[in-house]
Order: C-alpha cells, then sequence, then structure tokens
C-alpha cells in the first residue's frame, strides 16, 4: 500500500516501511542503511556526537541487512522497480571500510540486480567514507545529490549532512536526521517528518 507524503505528488511512502516509492519512474528511495553497524559496536568504534555510545564493545546480531532485504522483498513482490536511490549512509564507519560493509554491501548490490533493477545511485552521506572504490567496482553511482522533477515539483535528494541551497527546488527529501515518534516511553516508531518551508515548499 503507498501512502502520498504529498496531496498531487508522486511521492509515496510504501506502508510498513521507511521507503519512498515513485510510481513513474518506478524508483525506490530508501535512506541510512548503516551497514557494519554490528561490527563496529563489537569493536567498540563509537561515533556519537557525545562522544560515547550505548552500543559500543559488545555483541550484536547482524540484523541490519537482514531486517532490509526482507522489507525490500515485500516491496518487490508488490512494486515494479528499476531504480534504487540510497539517500545517504549505506554504511556505517566513518574512519575505515570494514569487513562486514564491504560484504554486505556486496550482497545488496547482487540482490537489487537479481530483481531487475538497472540503476542504482548512492547519495554520499556523512558515513560513507573508503566505500567509493567498491561502489565503481559495483557499478554503482556514487554522487553528492539528485535532482529531478517529479509530478512537475522541482525535488531535490541529498543526505542532509551539509547546508544545501533549496531555493530553486520545491520539495527537498533528506536522511541523516532518523526521525521516530516515542510512545508511552517504551516503544520508538520510525517516522518521515514533513516541514513546510514556504509557499508550496516542503523538506521531508
Amino acid at each position: 500500500m503507498l501512502r502520498p507524503l504529498l496531496p498531487g505528488v508522486d511521492l509515496n511512502i510504501v506502508a510498513g516501511t521507511p521507503f519512498i516509492y515513485m510510481k513513474e519512474t518506478k524508483t525506490l528511495v530508501l535512506s541510512d542503511l548503516h551497514l557494519g553497524f554490528e561490527e563496529a559496536a563489537s569493536r567498540g568504534l563509537s561515533y556519537s556526537l557525545r562522544g560515547v555510545s550505548g552500543y559500543t564493545a559488545i555483541f550484536l546480531p547482524r540484523i541490519q541487512l537482514r531486517r532490509t532485504l526482507s522489507m525490500l522483498s515485500s516491496v518487490f513482490e508488490e512494486f515494479e522497480v528499476s531504480r534504487v536511490i540510497i539517500n545517504g549512509d549505506l554504511k556505517h564507519a566513518f574512519d575505515r571500510l570494514l569487513r562486514q560493509e564491504r560484504e554486505e554491501t556486496i550482497e545488496l548490490v547482487k540482490f537489487l540486480r537479481e530483481r531487475g533493477v538497472s540503476e542504482i545511485l548512492v547519495i554520499r552521506g556523512n558515513h560513507d567514507n573508503f566505500i567509493k572504490p567498491l561502489l565503481r567496482k559495483l557499478n554503482v553511482e556514487f554522487v553528492s545529490g539528485f535532482s529531478t522533477v517529479v509530478s512537475g515539483k522541482r525535488v531535490l535528494f541529498v543526505h542532509g549532512h551539509e547546508d544545501v541551497d533549496l531555493g530553486e527546488y520545491d520539495i527537498v527529501v533528506i536522511g541523516h536526521e532518523h526521525p521516530a515518534m516515542r510512545c508511552f516511553e517504551v516503544y520508538r516508531f520510525q517516522c518521515f517528518l514533513k516541514i513546510p518551508l514556504d509557499t508550496d515548499k516542503y523538506l521531508i
């Protein structure tokens, strides 16, 4: 099931996932996969802005990629996808390319190709260091941003960790912020934020 983000604009939330789907171009947008997070945690690599992480030097089961592939499988059963845009933070470690990051990036690309995805774009996020040579070998485009026209609206996809001139765009879609709703101080649900910028302009 698709839920439109904005009336009359072909930007749709795939219900039950953190993905956006554009029907006209058969494009699926995902963000902030942070592949390799588990290995980074087990190595004690801390990247918190506070300098402290609650997930350092501990073993975590490898669920990031498995969870992503499970959601993608459901999407491919329902929708035709020919292009995938990863809107930043494909990987997790800032200062190196971890073995898990390399292996899972290869596995993800293979999964997408086997399901008929002909074009894969990775938009650079603040975690996406040391990944460019691998993406080049995999024939995956690595870009700073991607602009297009959707339902007559000028749309920019960019990770969101750097300042961007928003003036020429009607809609800007970012990742980076990891928005979520917390209920009863127990449950946490990923969500999309729709922020009006100006008359008929939005940040998603």
